[in-house]
């Protein structure tokens, strides 16, 4: 009980600062570049581009960062780099320097992926898999929370004034995770460089397994579902059903809580399932509702369907990072996460450029909606159709 609370303490506040430079990017950064500045859609995807670009160089790095300083003190400097991004877009409308600080929140979110969630797979003990799953609850029940109240500063404050609010915020989530997690560096095995890795062929063996690199080819299709609706679903909104920026923010928050549910239940079961399987199903059925999203008549469709999405979603996220601490040896974590999320980038970036040239080339909104959800759909399928086969291949062996 007492692993577990100090598990829930430690990811509220990381939590926060990775909600805040994440969701709170797409949305409050949005709105502010988008309407505040003037931005075009295709301006908009191109500036992300900086933010998912400088997650893969933050990635190569973060295993070496963290095996000088520790995954703790690394994690702490992380969410005062958040801080620092919000007290930056609230300083400057330069576009270099909002460049230079999308590239500083991508190192908020590249140490969250490849330092943090080793570091709670390792409190989890004989039951990573749960512990991942009760940090992604975490997440979202402060998403909801985070992106409510900052639509409803935003509504009533200027945009610089809740960028400083929620940089305030950030540097007192780094004070309260560096306060809590204060008996971690018991906890922690050594940190094996990403680098150091790769030149050994050995290493190199017990991470290139099956399951592992079909599981990578899934993360790297899948952003084509979350991606879309993160990036463009405010666009989506005030484009095809004009809605109000204070609207958009409060049932994109709300939206996330119906993902408490599948993952409360995934809590309780992740470990004794096929996460693979529980995986791809939720990629494919996911992929469905942003192909829904591009077709929505109304707000009050698309609201409905975004509901559903979250939902799950939430399987998505209780899976996935239990499908990458299962893929791979113990020993071999931090380098499969490190991996995992330098693909991703990799692949965020290349989904990002493609919505990008889809809007250049003058595709609505609904339309890159309806297109990108397709491609998860069959992706998801595909994994779903190999995690029985590897099962029977299994039982053969077994014989």
């Amino acid at each position: 009980m007492k692993r577990l609370t100090t598990l829930i303490s430690a990811s509220l506040p990381v939590s926060f600062v990775g909600i805040a430079t994440w969701f709170g990017l797409y949305t409050f950064v949005n709105g502010f570049l988008v309407k505040g500045l003037g931005y075009s859609n295709e301006q908009w995807t191109e500036v992300t581009l900086w933010f998912i670009g400088s997650m893969v160089a933050w990635q190569l790095v973060c295993t070496d960062i963290a095996a000088r300083l520790g995954r703790r003190n690394t994690v702490t400097i992380s969410l005062i780099a958040g801080a620092a991004f919000y007290f930056g877009m609230a300083l400057t409308t330069d576009g270099l320097v909002i460049r230079a600080l999308m590239a500083l929140a991508g190192f908020t979110q590249a140490v969250g992926l490849v330092t943090w969630q080793p570091l709670i797979a390792e409190l989890g003990r004989d039951k990573p898999g749960r512990a991942l799953v009760i940090n992604q609850l975490a997440n979202a029940g402060v998403s909801a929370v985070t992106l409510v109240a900052g639509g409803q500063i935003i509504a009533n404050a200027s945009y610089q004034d809740a960028f400083i609010a929620i940089g305030v915020m950030c540097v007192v989530c780094a004070v309260l995770f560096h306060i809590v997690s204060r008996n971690f560096a018991g906890n922690q095995t050594e940190v094996v460089s990403l680098l150091r890795v790769l030149r050994t062929r050995a290493s190199v063996g017990k991470l290139a397994t099956g399951s592992f690199v079909v599981l990578c080819i899934g993360l790297c299709l899948e952003p084509f579902n979350y991606l879309t609706v993160n990036q463009l679903l405010p666009n989506l909104a005030r484009d095809a059903h004009h809605a109000l920026d204070s609207d958009i923010s409060t049932f994109i928050a709300l939206g996330r809580l119906p993902a408490l549910i599948s993952l409360f239940i995934l809590s309780a079961v992740i470990d004794r399932v096929n996460a693979l399987r529980a995986y791809g199903a939720g990629v494919a059925l996911v992929g469905l509702c942003v192909v829904g999203m591009g077709l929505a008549g109304d707000v009050n469709s698309l609201v409905g369907i975004f509901l559903v999405y979250f939902l799950i979603q939430g399987t998505v996220w209780g899976s996935s990072a239990s499908a990458v601490n299962a893929s791979v040896d113990p020993s071999m974590r931090d380098s499969a996460f490190a991996i995992t999320s330098i693909l991703l980038s990799v692949a965020l970036f290349g989904v990002g450029f493609v919505h990008n040239r889809m809007l250049g080339a003058g595709l609505t909104v609904a339309q890159v909606f309806t297109l990108a959800g397709v491609i998860p759909v069959f992706t998801g399928a595909a994994l779903v159709i190999y995690s029985f086969r590897r099962r029977r291949r299994g039982a053969e062996e077994k014989r």
